[in-house]
């Protein structure tokens, strides 16, 4: 494995160790890294699903496995947003758009019925108030280089070397 790669899996399972942690700050490397590792399991998971599982079993995977693998990145961005020296609650439309999501599949599997048409319908204007501001935090998220050097939430992530998970090689 070369160097590149290394340290971009040390930072995917960064991310993934301090799932539930959202003090200290987090670099935009550390976002993309985490995002593309878990797009790629998603899709690994997912098309697993897909070949040995059918009927509801399936629908409850596909509704199960992105919830999974969405829940690292709740702590991930209030950390990254902690980077850019504002508060977490500045991310807070993203877990509200996916807690919305996710509890009208889990109403729709679960009563049988498309709940999601019937309050779509009442919600549609939250959504349009919700979307750009998810859509702006994500972009930030990502794009806006972090605070340099140490800031009220802690020091630079771009300074600290996430830790090597082997011996030092020479």
């Amino acid at each position: 494995m070369n160097d590149t790669m290394k340290t971009w899996l040390r930072y995917g399972t960064r991310a993934l160790r301090l799932t539930f942690s959202a003090a200290g700050r987090a670099s935009r490397a550390e976002v993309l890294a985490c995002g593309v590792s878990l797009i790629l399991l998603n899709l690994l998971l997912s098309g697993t699903a897909s070949l040995f599982l059918s009927g509801d079993a399936l629908k409850w995977a596909r509704l199960g496995i992105p919830a999974l693998i969405v829940l690292p990145c709740f702590a991930l961005f209030v950390r990254r947003a902690h980077d850019l020296n504002f508060s977490g609650l500045w991310t807070l439309p993203i877990p509200i758009l996916a807690l919305q999501n996710l509890s009208l599949d889990l109403v729709t599997l679960s009563a049988g019925w498309d709940a999601r048409g019937s309050v779509e319908a009442v919600t549609r204007y939250l959504d349009w108030l919700l979307f750009p501001a998810f859509a702006l935090v994500c972009l930030a998220l990502v794009c806006i280089p972090g605070t340099r050097g140490t800031n009220r939430f802690g020091p630079d992530p771009r300074a600290i070397t996430p830790p090597a998970s082997g011996p030092e090689t020479a």
